[in-house]
């Protein structure tokens, strides 16, 4: 399958995810304390981030982050909806529209009102969700961050350094999967490098194809937001 046929399966799943993101909003109008409700609207958003960080979609991915970020604070009852923030949901959604349909037709969307939101957004969000950290502990993934020093003009972005531990858990072969997807998608971001810890290997007539033995270091050198090298972090964690 081409590239371009991989785009369109895209903006063709995710015009069926803010369908359900729609729907899922108006539920949450009825009752915002179903958290199957809630969790089908973080899921919409979620998968949406996803598919869009696959093809270097910075500007959907960041906002859908920041939307996401705010829905999972209502997941976990830290935070309470209202008739504000209610509102502030439907324009998000209708913001989240406009982004994909710019980047389904290369125009761009609308910055003014896309800052507006964004930045209501974010005063939900305390000083702790807006740090840099993650962590991925369903793959076993340990995730640190680093500067990394070089000697860059200043109108050049920062480029820190990612140290990723992932170890697979078999059933993300069971399930067809390859680490090599994970190891091209974090390669679009910078630098990538890459090598096996072989520390778990059995002898030769213990091994199990369908173990998962073989550990990874990573070390990715970029530029990019966190929020985007997440998301190809965040795809292998969801398999």
């Amino acid at each position: 399958m081409s590239t371009n046929s991989i785009r369109d399966t895209f903006f063709e799943e995710c015009e069926e995810l803010l369908e359900a993101l729609v729907e899922g909003l108006s539920a949450m109008e009825e009752n915002a304390e179903d958290m199957e409700v809630v969790n089908a609207v973080f899921r919409a958003v979620h998968s949406i981030k996803g598919g869009a960080g696959a093809f270097a979609l910075d500007r959907l991915v960041s906002f859908a982050h920041t939307f996401e970020t705010v829905m999972d604070k209502v997941r976990s009852q830290v935070l309470k909806v209202d008739e504000e923030l209610m509102l502030l949901f439907h324009r998000s959604g209708d913001q989240l529209a406009d982004l994909v349909e710019a980047a389904r037709d290369g125009r761009e969307p609308n910055a003014e009102s896309e800052a507006t939101i964004l930045k209501e957004l974010e005063a939900h969000l305390g000083d702790a969700d807006k740090e840099e950290e993650f962590s991925f502990d369903a793959m076993s993934l340990d995730f640190d961050a680093g500067p990394v020093a070089l000697d860059l003009p200043d109108e050049v972005a920062s480029v820190r350094r990612f140290d990723i531990r992932f170890n697979p858990t078999p059933a993300l072969y069971a399930n067809g999967h390859e680490p090599l997807l994970l190891f091209d998608a974090l390669a679009e971001l910078g630098a990538l490098s890459v090598s096996a810890d072989l520390g778990r290997l059995p002898e030769f007539d213990a091994f199990d194809p369908n173990d998962a033995v073989i550990d990874w270091q990573l070390s990715l050198e970029t530029a990019r937001a966190l929020g985007i090298v997440a998301t190809p972090l965040d795809q292998v964690e969801s398999l």
